[in-house]
């Protein structure tokens, strides 16, 4: 080896020598390396939950095959209407068949709808959790009372009265329990935006079928176009 790099620089020139060592010793390195795990920080843009973000409705055991997500807002009337005929849908299969999940992702333009996912996540938390559908399908009918031109003279305080009063008539839940406690659950709300985001959704609601967002976008499926499309995939 010595003898062969005594005789490269008469055949090469000095300059192409130091290069050539340079490259052979980049190679010596990387193969001492070879085998050598580098360690790597593992950092998700969202939180990783402990359970598969979403709320399960009328969740059966063992899990169906096929799970049909709707990602939907609080105040959103759209997100309403699709929701009856989805329930329908599922009674329509069984729940040991289709498993439906409730995704949340709240608009922008509806003023209080982060403030009423809060409550519905507080709801989820609670001592009433089986009432969290309850609360939401509430929302969904007080929507107007929640609008900005309904509420816009009215502080962030009377409005959070206004839906300890509903979450109280509706889940049984303490007003006092329920609007002290709210904003412990802006870290879920936030999370439940972002997982949205990450998966592309811009409009509510959105549908998934087995992790395929269906592109349905502002189209409203009835509950004939359901059994329709889901017959072939769910089977006898």
């Amino acid at each position: 080896m010595n003898l062969i790099l005594k005789l490269i620089p008469r055949f090469i020139g000095i300059n192409m020598t130091h290069t050539l060592l340079t490259c052979l010793v980049s190679l010596a390195l990387a193969g001492l390396m070879c085998g050598v795990e580098a360690s790597f920080e593992i950092r998700p843009d969202i939180p990783v939950p402990t359970a598969p973000y979403g709320i399960r409705y009328l969740p059966a055991t063992p899990r169906p095959k096929v799970i049909l997500e709707i990602i939907l807002e609080v105040h959103c009337s759209d997100s309403e209407r699709q929701w009856a005929i989805i329930k329908q849908v599922q009674e329509h299969y069984g729940n040991d068949k289709l498993d439906v999940v409730m995704q949340n992702m709240v608009l922008p333009y509806h003023r209080n709808a982060f403030l009423g996912t809060q409550g519905l996540f507080l709801i989820q938390n609670s001592s009433v959790s089986i009432k969290v559908f309850d609360y939401l399908e509430e929302s969904f009918k007080m929507a107007l009372n929640y609008s900005t031109a309904a509420t816009v003279d009215m502080t962030e305080t009377q409005v959070l009265d206004m839906m300890g009063d509903m979450a109280n008539r509706v889940t049984g839940i303490d007003k006092i329990e329920f609007t002290s406690n709210i904003n412990n659950y802006i870290a879920y709300t936030r999370a439940a935006w972002k997982f949205a985001v990450k998966r592309d959704v811009a409009v509510t609601p959105t549908f998934f079928v087995n992790g395929v967002e269906l592109g349905i976008g502002t189209g409203a499926p009835s509950f004939n176009d359901w059994v329709t499309f889901l017959d072939p995939i769910i089977g006898d």
